[in-house]
């Protein structure tokens, strides 16, 4: 079964597995939004808070390949369960007032969130069809980053109702009622049991928990070191700008109203330029739109080197966006045509691995070369980084003969 034909060609269950993702992305988003502000009104200070928000980046590291593992070995259903399932019972660590608690939120947080969109991700790639996998991906990753935006406004109009600790009830409730909805219509079949746990324990310990699935990733060759390359280049660039995109914008006077409204500008392109970008992938070949998708990227990073001011940032911020998913929604397309199922979770958790690395790295490197109110530093690291990436792209004829 397709939805509406005439717009939206994407089979039911890789619609499922989507818009169960976009729910949580959604709860996500709430939760971002004030997290922070909840961690320092208990904690009182700035340098654990941001120890605690870390180690969500540093735990997906580890976790990113080891779900991937499960995805493909047990099932997608069942991480995607087990995922959101622990998400729910991490909850319980906020109701402590201390920096272990929250702290510990933070690494079973990013440990299950793995889970959850890892096994969503290879879910939808599954269920689609080869010649529309890019229209299926697309549509995926517009509904993360609506998830993201919406959730930041339905935050900002729940903070002035209700008290934060409601508000994680609601979203602990809301929660609840997405995996119940998860065992109805998640692809594939549930199998929850005691069995699956314990298998998917001797699996993680028969494989060394990740080092293993490395060893599998790479036998892959080339085309991947260049998807991975891609991946920690998007991840510093993503980490980066929602840390530092606020403190320029503060240290030369705009205001806090104003820099978040910039700031969403990085959710907001990419929640349809993602969409576009499948449905322009499936019309032209991943191939050509990766010289598309370099050019935008590169452009976007060369506005704001050459005249550094809030009106070239936002410029550049949407422009960026857009050409960071048109390569990435083509990269998709590549797992999907030339990633065996079997291997695909551990594909797209390597790739998530590197993402997430580069979370940890842009704003640690960056937060060093940063001087207040010379953003430029920040555009400097991440094109470099795109360049090298962009070109591994382009030129390995490995990747170039397989993006037809």
């Amino acid at each position: 079964m397709i939805y509406n034909r005439k717009f939206l060609h994407v089979s039911r269950l890789a619609f499922n597995a989507a818009v169960l993702f976009g729910l949580v992305t959604l709860v996500e988003g709430v939760l971002w939004y004030f997290m922070p502000l909840y961690f320092e009104s208990k904690l009182n200070s700035l340098f654990l808070v941001g120890i605690a928000i870390a180690a969500h980046p540093l735990a997906s590291i580890l976790a990113s390949l080891p779900a991937g593992d499960l995805c493909d070995k047990i099932g997608r259903k069942f991480v995607f369960i087990i995922g959101l399932a622990g998400f729910i019972g991490s909850f319980a660590f906020l109701t402590m007032n201390n920096f272990y608690a929250y702290f510990f939120f933070m690494v079973f947080y990013g440990i299950f969130s793995s889970m959850y969109a890892i096994s969503a991700f290879v879910s939808v790639l599954d269920h689609s069809r080869p010649h529309l996998a890019g229209e299926s991906a697309g549509f995926f990753t517009s509904l993360e980053y609506a998830g993201w935006l919406f959730g930041s406004m339905i935050a900002g109009i729940l903070l002035v109702t209700f008290a934060i600790s409601v508000m994680l009830q609601i979203l602990v409730v809301f929660l609840v009622m997405i995996l119940c909805l998860s065992f109805i219509i998640f692809p594939g079949k549930s199998k929850l049991s005691l069995r699956n746990l314990f298998k998917a324990e001797h699996i993680l310990a028969k494989d060394g928990f990740f080092f293993k699935e490395i060893v599998t990733v790479s036998k892959l060759g080339k085309p991947m070191i260049a998807v991975l390359a891609f991946a920690f280049a998007y991840g510093y660039w993503e980490y980066a700008v929602w840390t530092f995109e606020p403190i320029y914008t503060n240290s030369i006077g705009s205001g806090i109203l104003l820099g978040a409204l910039i700031l969403c500008l990085v959710s907001l392109p990419g929640m349809i330029s993602a969409f576009v970008a499948g449905k322009l992938t499936d019309m032209f070949g991943a191939k050509k739109m990766l010289p598309m998708g370099s050019a935008l990227l590169i452009v976007g990073q060369l506005i704001f080197i050459l005249q550094p001011n809030l009106l070239t940032l936002a410029i550049a911020l949407i422009v960026t966006s857009f050409g960071a998913l048109f390569i990435l929604i083509p990269i998709d397309c590549y797992m999907k045509k030339c990633v065996p199922a079997n291997i695909r979770g551990e594909v797209e958790g390597s790739a998530e691995m590197l993402y997430n690395l580069g979370g940890v790295a842009g704003p640690l490197t960056i937060g060093i070369a940063l001087t207040v109110g010379t953003l430029s530093n920040l555009f400097y690291f991440t094109f470099g980084l795109f360049g090298l990436s962009i070109i591994l792209l382009i030129l390995l004829k490995d990747i170039c003969y397989i993006l037809k």
